[in-house]
Parts: C-alpha cells; structure tokens; sequence
C-alpha cells in the first residue's frame, strides 16, 4: 500500500467520525423536538378537554 493510499484512508476515516458526530448531534435534536411537540400536543389536548 502507498503512503498516498493510506493517507486517503485516514482521512476517510476521520471523515466518517466527523459524519458519525454530525448524525448524532443531529438525531439527538429531532428527538428534542419531537419530545417538545409531545408536550404541546399532550398541553393543547388537556386544555380541550377542560373547554369540554
């Protein structure tokens, strides 16, 4: 293997940590919100039933 080839494949690597992090943070905000939109639609179906 050249050094040119290991090269890439670190850098690939590093990449797919760089990738790994940025799914992570971002599935971890999507489940943030989701849980804050529970929370309102929870909030808006209690406030019905007391109008009811």
């Amino acid at each position: 293997m050249t050094v040119d080839m290991s090269m890439s494949i670190h850098s690939l690597k590093q990449q797919g940590s760089v990738y790994r992090t940025v799914l992570h943070s971002l599935i971890q905000q999507l489940s943030r919100s989701n849980a804050a939109q529970r929370e309102l639609e929870l909030q808006i179906l209690s406030r019905k039933e007391e109008v009811d």
